[in-house]
């Protein structure tokens, strides 16, 4: 009889163990929501901050398998965590928003201090 030809065993590269499925799972929806926040930022002009938190939580539901209620109401709960943060803790002067005063040296402007280091003097 007609007996179809047995598959052969698949290559020892396409079979992954459970925690490498999960890696590799973890790592396409990272990629796949800062894509998501990228164009979210874009298209709706709204902050990075809050594109990156929607775009989370869009790839956390989805990989809870949240219903559609469920999973509009978990989107909610997270663009709204962000913005109760206080941005006022960070160090970096780009990141906070409004006028950042200068940091203070012991009472010497800026011009006064190159004066006295000899820096920016035109010959």
């Amino acid at each position: 009889m007609n007996k179809k030809p047995k598959k052969p065993a698949p290559s020892k590269s396409f079979i992954r163990t459970k925690e490498e499925q999960q890696d590799y799972m973890e790592t396409r929806q990272k990629s796949e929501a800062a894509l998501v926040a990228h164009l979210d930022g874009i298209l709706n002009k709204i902050d990075r901050e809050e594109a990156k938190a929607k775009a989370r939580a869009v790839a956390q539901a989805k990989a809870l398998n949240l219903s559609p209620e469920e999973t509009k109401a978990f989107i909610k709960k997270a663009m709204e965590a962000p913005l109760q943060r206080d941005k006022s803790k960070s160090t970096h002067a780009w990141m906070k928003r409004g006028n950042v005063q200068p940091v203070r040296n012991m009472g010497e402007s800026r011009s006064e201090l190159s004066r006295l280091l000899g820096i920016g003097k035109r010959d």
